[in-house]
């Protein structure tokens, strides 16, 4: 269990750093929590986790069996990977804060129902198409080539509970008008230390590929 752990730590631990940070699926479970209710703003949460899901199953296993055609794009794929990551994290770190009043007037649809919430959470997530090419560098960067379907399995598994446990979490402390005040107030510093630390992770993979 230790090895496992060992090797899941990392690609884990980028992946929940970005996810907390502000992004689409942020905005749109948090809006549909302040606009709408609690148990939608839960729905709509569990219709990302299901996003980040199938983008985790796909990238995986598309992962694998790429690999096992093309051995030598491994190195390739953890320095973009890597690359992309350190992108990212800059991004993250310069960004401004979403306004939550913007997406409340590009609203197409009443959510009224615990099914539209959810399609509402799944399609946001799925609609980004930058979910796909950040799953496939982390698991591609991360997760060495004979890992098995043990190890690929967990990280499907926690990549579903991490993101149901998140983004549910969010519905409900959002719940409070006060609350998103105060979020709102430190915004920027938490932006700037998430994308701090992607970067040094994306760096850290790097100089491992150099040295070795």
């Amino acid at each position: 269990m230790n090895s496992y752990l060992g090797i899941l730590i990392l690609p884990l631990f980028a992946y929940f750093l970005a996810m907390v940070s502000p992004g689409q699926n942020f905005v749109i479970v948090v809006h549909t929590t302040m606009n709408r209710s609690l148990n939608l703003g839960v729905a709509c949460a569990l219709g990302v986790a299901t996003g980040s899901f199938l983008y985790a199953t796909f990238s995986i296993f598309g992962y694998g069996l790429l690999v096992s055609f093309y051995p030598d794009i491994l190195l390739y794929l953890q320095i973009l990977g890597s690359a992309y990551i350190i992108y990212i994290g800059y991004k993250i770190a310069v960004s401004k804060p979403h306004d939550l009043d913007e997406s409340r007037s590009e609203q197409k649809f009443e959510i009224n129902t615990y099914f539209k919430a959810y399609a509402r959470g799944l399609m946001t997530n799925l609609s980004n198409p930058k979910s796909i090419v950040f799953f496939t560098s982390i698991f591609g960067a991360y997760i060495p080539e004979h890992s098995g379907l043990t190890v690929f399995f967990l990280l499907i598994a926690l990549v579903l509970l991490m993101s149901v446990l998140w983004h549910s979490s969010l519905a409900l402390f959002f719940s409070s008008n006060s609350v998103l005040m105060m979020y709102q107030a430190k915004i920027n510093l938490i932006n700037l230390l998430i994308g701090i630390l992607l970067i040094l992770i994306g760096f850290s993979v790097i100089i491992n590929v150099a040295i070795t």
